[in-house]
């Protein structure tokens, strides 16, 4: 009868024990809810679709307001900003118009400015964004003057509008097309471009150094 007994007391034990343990486990799980996120780099300027973005469960302590949980109220809008492959998504860096666009690499005082050259102008194109270049803005007339302004340590945002090298009817010659070549210059370096560059030579050097 006492064995009978202390086995009831052991199942009863073991029983609680269970019930103590399940509780917990379930108290542990996480509540989650879905967010939106990129499923891709996205770039500013992009104007969102469905397939550009991904759902993400999301711990429902670490979400906000700013997040984007409706896939309709965000379809058709501009990015703002840039966003990386799997960055949430938040109202703040979205816009009805893609006006006011956020650049990379922006700062107090930046401008960005394009300016159309030549090949021979600017190292034949071979540039890509984040270069740094030298520039030098030469008079034409120089008569007028023969000062010589450089601007070192540019960096090119981007090169737009080049298109590969094509041979010309002779075989032999090459047709070059220009490019737009963005660059990132301070205000006094924006003001002093625009007010010589219908008068100079515009020249690129590529920085080199390791």
């Amino acid at each position: 009868m006492r064995r009978r007994k202390q086995l009831m007391i052991s199942i009863m034990i073991v029983l609680l024990l269970t019930a103590i343990a399940w509780m917990a486990g379930g108290s542990q799980q996480q509540k989650t809810q879905k967010v939106l996120a990129a499923a891709d780099y996205l770039p500013a300027g992009t104007q969102l679709t469905s397939k550009q973005l991904i759902w993400v469960d999301l711990p429902t302590h670490l979400t906000s307001e700013d997040h984007c949980y409706d896939l309709s109220d965000v379809e058709s809008l501009w990015l703002l900003q840039p966003l990386y492959s799997g960055e949430l998504l938040r109202q703040e860096r979205l816009g009805e118009q893609p006006g006011g666009l956020i650049y990379p690499n922006a700062g107090q005082g930046r401008r960005l400015m394009t300016i159309k050259l030549q090949p021979e102008q600017a190292n034949g194109f071979w540039l890509t964004t984040g270069n740094k270049v030298d520039l030098f803005v030469i008079p034409k007339n120089s008569s007028l003057s023969s000062e010589i302004i450089q601007m070192n340590s540019i960096e090119v945002v981007s090169v737009m509008g080049h298109q590969n090298l094509a041979p010309a009817k002779n075989n032999h010659d090459y047709i070059r097309s220009d490019a737009l070549v963005c660059l990132d210059l301070s205000t006094e370096q924006a003001e002093v471009l625009s007010a010589l560059i219908d008068s100079s030579h515009i020249r690129l050097t590529v920085i080199n150094e390791s």
